[in-house]
């Protein structure tokens, strides 16, 4: 369930937005009405597929994509804000936010550690 931080987070943010390590998209619904296209990239396919279901729900247009921060599926520039796991933002340096324009913006949250054993095990 989406949490008010997140709706904090997303709150005023148009254009075309890039989310990377979106997870199972299911926070993907805090996106402002302003917004005119959701880009996720997810290394991961398991979690890509589980967005797959979320995203078909939205009324925004949303394109799920594999990559990494080595090799991003979009060009330099070619969205106006940027959004982050606080673990993808320690991996980027300070080279700025991927993607993102002149005058973009860069966002990230904060993971929390679930409390649910099932989730947390290691592989």
């Amino acid at each position: 369930m989406p949490t008010p931080q997140r709706r904090q987070l997303m709150a005023g943010l148009s254009g075309r937005v890039l989310e990377f390590g979106a997870g199972d998209g299911v926070k993907i619904s805090c996106y402002p009405a302003g917004v005119e296209e959701i880009v996720l990239v997810e290394p991961d396919p398991f979690l890509r597929a589980a967005a797959k279901g979320i995203t078909a729900l939205l009324p925004t247009p949303v394109r799920i994509l594999d990559g990494d921060l080595r090799s991003l599926p979009v060009a330099d520039g070619s969205c106006e804000a940027v959004v982050f796991a606080d673990a993808v933002l320690r991996h980027a340096g300070t080279g700025g936010a991927p993607g993102a324009g002149p005058g973009g913006e860069l966002r990230f949250y904060e993971h929390q550690r679930s409390g649910n054993p099932a989730v947390t095990q290691a592989g």
